[in-house]
C-alpha cells in the first residue's frame, strides 16, 4: 500500500476544525446567555454574529470547498450558503418573518440608533430560537 492512500487516524479535516470552532463559539454563548447580565448584550450579539458566521462558512466550505474572505458580510456568505444548499432556503429562523431584520441585527454595531434593540430580551429569545434550530439542521450535523 502507498504511504498516501492510507489516512491517519487522529488527522483532523478542516471541516472537523471548523465544526469544532462552531460548537466552541455555541458553548461560549450558551455560558453568556446563562448569566443573563445586561450588560453583557453587545457581547452576546457579538457572539451570535460569530457563531452565525462560522456556521455558514462551515456549510459553503463543506459544499462548494470554497472559504470565503472574513470580511464577505453575512448577507452575501447566506446567499452563497442558499447557492451550495438549495434546501436551506426555507430555513425559518433566517427567512420567515421576524419584527426585526435578522442580518440588521447582527450588524448593527454601526448604526448607533438600532442599539436600543441590542439588548431586549424577546430579541434574544428569538435569536436563542434560531441558534437551536441550526444546530439541529441535518446539514450542519452531516458534516
Amino acid at each position: 500500500m502507498i504511504h498516501w492512500h492510507t489516512r491517519e487516524p487522529d488527522l483532523c479535516t478542516d471541516e472537523d476544525i471548523f465544526f469544532q470552532q462552531f460548537h466552541g463559539l455555541y458553548e461560549n454563548y450558551k455560558t453568556l446567555r446563562s448569566q443573563k447580565q445586561p450588560s453583557d448584550a453587545e457581547e452576546i450579539r457579538l457572539s451570535v454574529k460569530d457563531i452565525i458566521r462560522q456556521a455558514f462558512l462551515l456549510l459553503i466550505y463543506n459544499r462548494l470547498r470554497y472559504r470565503p474572505c472574513e470580511k464577505t458580510g453575512l448577507r452575501i456568505l447566506w446567499k452563497l450558503c442558499m447557492y451550495a444548499e438549495p434546501e436551506i432556503k426555507t430555513f425559518s429562523p433566517v427567512t420567515r418573518n421576524r419584527p426585526f431584520d435578522f442580518f440588521k441585527f447582527l450588524e448593527q454595531a454601526e448604526n448607533t440608533e438600532e442599539h436600543t434593540m441590542c439588548g431586549d430580551e424577546n430579541v434574544f429569545g428569538i435569536v436563542d430560537r434560531a441558534l437551536e434550530s441550526f444546530m439541529e439542521l441535518k446539514i450542519i450535523k452531516n458534516i
